[in-house]
């Protein structure tokens, strides 16, 4: 019988406190007779938060996942990676886009709403961009 997901999410959270190493999602799995998809579900709804529930810090690292309290700084350079990876490419593809979305919003009322949406994509972003990927280079050389 299929584990409900809020009893599957305390399985899990449990694994991961109860283990100071890496866990792969495979080896999750297997401890909680799951399968490796519904791992990587229960721990994304962790790490957002789930039924009224804090986030979890969950690292998710080449080795496998480890809750942040027990990461390493090279953990944490690495989490920074991929998170500043991911905000990049959203910004690109914010950028690439961003003319041809222009011309489709044509009143007054339109383009001062599209200009509040991106916003967030064109304020400083390739500046703050370019400083977060320095100090995670140099952070990467330690």
């Amino acid at each position: 019988m299929k584990m409900k997901k809020a009893d599957l999410i305390e399985k899990v959270a449990g694994i991961l406190s109860g283990s100071t190493g890496y866990l792969t999602a495979q080896e999750i799995a297997k401890l909680c007779n799951a399968s490796v998809y519904r791992i990587y579900s229960v721990i994304r709804s962790m790490r957002q938060g789930f039924d009224k529930k804090a986030p979890v810090g969950i690292h998710a690292v080449k080795k496998g996942y480890v809750l942040s309290d027990y990461a390493s700084k090279t953990d944490d350079v690495e989490m920074f990676r991929r998170l500043n990876g991911a905000r990049t490419s959203i910004y690109v593809i914010a950028k690439s886009s961003e003319s041809s979305i222009r011309n489709r919003w044509n009143t007054i009322e339109d383009k001062k709403a599209f200009e509040i949406i991106m916003r967030p994509f064109t304020t400083g972003g390739s500046a703050i961009l370019n400083q977060g990927l320095k100090i995670i280079m140099d952070k990467s050389k330690k």
